[in-house]
């Protein structure tokens, strides 16, 4: 464009210089500079077109790039929220194969010791072999103890994984499901979640009342106490209709129960919890003593937040057992139950269940003394309209007077 515009001024020059007429010089001058102008002009509007695309597409790359940021920090925040459910069980894992090569090997070696020791013709005569038999048998139920539970621990740790895979993102899933996608039966399944949910693999885990549902998260297990809160006022709204229904005229029927605050309702929902706790823990355990035990605590415990949700004003009183003595009987029935579950049971395991055993005892005599007290004015006013009644009758005539017979004696 530049050459064309020096080649057009110059022809013009030259020819006006020779012509000797330079009349029409300065017009086609001006032509060619108003053409040369224009394509500037042009060339201008198309740089700074080009420059606006440019900076577009790079603001839309940049909003891209920012929006996809955003998604992969979401992405990962919901991944970490997800992973948070579940502990890490590779070390776990880890623990388990040392413990297995520790026992393992440690059961080899003391059980050939062993059997080189009554070999042995000393053995039968000398009270230094025969303590080392001795010696040597205590190693070997020892190494052979760790082995087990080395295999459990990494079996266990195992099929965590291989449920943690099955639930995903999910809040809840179906017993039956996790039976039904592992191959396990739902009895084992249920009794590995219970393992599961008291050592801590599942952060936020619990069970329904049913065992029938795992609840992964805090928030899944809220809404299920809520439904089964729900549940409960609605059952007690239906005996409570059936009872106006069967006995409209009798002034005994309650057709409004006091309003309960929501503070008390928390307690209550805190204790039907922990009723649901003692259930399950029932159902693990195998011993006709101890599940009669545990059956009496839970019939207990039942009864006075029974008597708590109908009569509000006792639930100031119950304090203590939400503080203290629940959350000690769920710990001493996991702990139980753990112990239970062991395949060897020592003579330490099995003297670390009777004194849980009567613990157990020690709570239930607490319980019903408890019960007792919640129940102490309804108890007082019985009491109360008896003495009466049976003055009233003595005065009538109509029973012996019981003063007349002190005086007669």
């Amino acid at each position: 464009m530049a050459k064309n515009l020096g080649d057009q001024i110059l022809d013009a020059v030259q020819q006006a210089v020779s012509s000797q007429d330079f009349s029409n010089l300065q017009k086609k001058m001006g032509d060619s500079l108003g053409q040369a102008a224009e394509g500037i002009r042009r060339g201008l509007e198309t740089a700074q077109q080009n420059a606006r695309e440019a900076s577009e597409r790079y603001r839309q790359e940049q909003m891209t790039r920012q929006q996809q940021l955003a998604w992969e920090n979401q992405q990962r925040a919901e991944l970490a929220r997800i992973q948070g459910r579940y502990l890490k069980v590779g070390g776990v894992k880890a623990a388990g194969y040392l413990m297995s090569c520790v026992g393992g090997v440690g059961t080899v070696a003391f059980a050939a010791a062993l059997a080189n020791v009554m070999g042995s013709t000393a053995y039968y005569y000398s009270g230094s072999v025969v303590a080392q038999g001795i010696v040597a048998t205590a190693f070997c139920a020892g190494s052979a103890v760790l082995l087990a539970k080395g295999v459990r621990k990494i079996g266990l740790a195992k099929r965590f994984q291989a449920y943690e895979r099955i639930i995903g993102s999910r809040q809840s899933v179906n017993v039956a499901e996790l039976a039904h996608k592992t191959g396990r039966s739902a009895k084992k399944v249920q009794k590995d979640l219970r393992t599961m949910i008291l050592r801590g693999y599942f952060t936020q885990g619990h069970l329904d009342m049913s065992e029938t549902l795992l609840l992964v998260t805090e928030e899944a297990y809220q809404r299920y106490l809520n439904d089964q809160r729900l549940m409960r006022e609605r059952m007690r709204q239906e005996r409570q209709q059936k009872a106006i229904e069967e006995a409209p005229s009798s002034p005994a029927v309650k057709v409004e129960d006091a309003p309960i605050s929501a503070e008390a309702q928390a307690i209550l929902d805190r204790g039907y919890a922990y009723i649901d706790q003692i259930r399950t823990s029932n159902k693990a355990i195998a011993g006709e003593d101890v599940t009669r035990k545990i059956d009496q605590m839970e019939r207990v415990v039942d009864s006075i937040f029974e008597h708590a949700r109908e009569h509000p004003e006792v639930i100031g009183d119950l304090e203590r057992l939400m503080d203290y003595y629940l959350p000690v009987t769920v710990k001493l029935l996991d702990a139980y139950e753990d112990l239970d579950a062991q395949p060897v049971q020592s003579e330490s395991i099995q003297a670390s269940k009777r004194e849980i055993e009567d613990t157990l005892d020690t709570l239930n005599v607490a319980f019903e003394k408890l019960l007792d007290s919640v129940f102490q004015e309804m108890t007082w006013d019985v009491s109360t309209d008896i003495s009466v009644l049976h003055t009233v009758l003595a005065q009538e005539g109509l029973v012996d007077n019981p003063f007349d017979k002190k005086r007669e004696s």
